[in-house]
């Protein structure tokens, strides 16, 4: 049988920690028997684009295309139809 994983993340705010995580995640691939191919292996980014959202070397990056997205919500009608919601399940 045959598993593939796609992305695998390793994250840390030193590079002390990076270096650490990433033995530890090698010695499990090792000992559970789960093979890298080295030409799909990218390591110390700065900035990672996952899931459609930005990760920098600090923090999760909230994107302006984010932002507008919450902004546009129109909270009044979320809210009125949780209160529906509530009512109807109590």
């Amino acid at each position: 049988m045959r598993v593939y994983i796609d992305n695998i993340v390793v994250f840390s705010k030193t590079l002390k920690e990076y270096l650490e995580y990433l033995i530890k995640v090698f010695r499990l691939f090792k000992r559970i028997n789960i093979l890298i191919k080295l030409s799909k292996i990218y390591l110390d980014y700065s900035l990672v684009v996952l899931l459609e959202q930005k990760i920098d070397s600090l923090e999760l990056i909230i994107t302006k295309e984010k932002l507008e997205a919450i902004f546009k919500l129109c909270f009044s009608t979320i809210l009125k139809v949780l209160k529906l919601y509530l009512e109807l399940t109590r």
